[in-house]
């Protein structure tokens, strides 16, 4: 995927979610599991590394139907 202001490859950074994933809290007699029911991926985010690109937001992110948006996700 490129950058759409310098055409650079943009890195993969991180990805973002709904919901809470599966995971386990507390002690193994009192902690507490949340099951990954509700987790949805939402979609992925990407840097661009070129230092011309920080006079713009220099993040990048999907979509659910894969299309790059500018910003970082909220």
């Amino acid at each position: 995927m490129e950058c759409p202001h310098c055409e650079q490859e943009l890195h993969y950074h991180d990805y973002y979610y709904t919901g809470r994933p599966e995971s386990f809290y507390g002690t193994a007699g009192n902690g507490i599991y949340y099951p990954a029911s509700n987790y949805k991926k939402m979609g992925d985010i990407y840097k661009c590394d070129n230092e011309e690109c920080e006079m713009f937001d220099e993040f990048f992110y999907t979509d659910e139907s894969k299309e790059l948006h500018e910003g970082y996700p909220c």
